[in-house]
C-alpha cells in the first residue's frame, strides 16, 4: 500500500513539474520576423523577431558599423540568424502563449502559398518584410518564407494563413 501511494505521488509530481510554457517539440524551430531596411539616406536596418517561446525582441544595426548580407538562397543556419538578431537585442514582451500556438497552425499553409507579382510601389521607402523562418531538418537550415513585403517594391503571399500571420505579427509587435 505504501509503495502504491508513493508511485502515485511520484507520477503526480513528475506530471505537475512539466514545462507548460514550451510549445510542442515538433513546432519549436520557428522564428517570426518583421524587418525594416532602407538605404535611401544611409543604411538603416532594424526589426523585431519572435522566438519559439513567444519572446518579442527588437534588434537594430544602428551604430554597429555592420551591414546584413542577405542570403539569396533563402536558407540560413541558426548561427547566422542569431548573429543577425543579436545586434542590440532587447526582449520587449512575451506574446500570449495561445496566440503563438495558434500561429504555428498557419505556418504550414503559408509555406505552400503562392505570391502575387512584385509591383513598384514607391521610391526611397525601403522595405518592411514579414517573414517566418522554419527549420528544415533535412538540410539542417532555416528556410525563410516571406509573408509580405511593403515599400519600394511590394508583394504578398496569397495563402489565408500568410495573410493571418501578417496581421498577427503587426498586432504582436505594434505595442513595442
Amino acid at each position: 500500500m505504501v509503495v502504491r501511494s508513493f508511485v502515485c505521488l511520484f507520477v503526480l509530481l513528475v506530471h505537475s513539474c512539466s514545462d507548460k510554457t514550451a510549445p510542442p517539440q515538433a513546432q519549436q524551430q520557428i522564428y517570426y520576423e518583421v524587418e525594416s531596411v532602407n538605404y535611401a539616406y544611409g543604411y538603416q536596418h532594424h526589426g523585431y523577431y519572435i522566438d519559439q517561446r513567444g519572446g518579442v525582441h527588437s534588434y537594430s544595426f544602428a551604430g554597429t558599423g555592420e551591414m546584413w548580407r542577405d542570403s539569396a538562397s533563402r536558407s540560413f543556419s541558426e548561427q547566422t540568424l542569431m548573429k543577425k538578431f543579436s545586434h542590440h537585442d532587447s526582449l520587449l514582451v512575451m506574446a500570449d502563449r495561445d496566440s503563438v500556438l495558434w500561429s504555428y497552425d498557419l505556418v504550414k499553409e503559408a509555406m505552400t502559398g503562392t505570391t502575387t507579382d512584385t509591383i513598384k510601389a514607391g521610391a526611397d521607402r525601403g522595405s518592411v518584410s514579414y517573414n517566418v523562418y522554419v527549420f528544415d531538418p533535412g538540410v539542417g537550415m532555416y528556410q525563410r518564407v516571406t509573408l509580405r513585403e511593403e515599400g519600394d517594391w511590394s508583394f504578398h503571399n496569397q495563402s489565408p494563413g500568410a495573410i493571418q500571420l501578417v496581421e498577427w505579427l503587426k498586432k504582436t509587435v505594434r505595442g513595442n
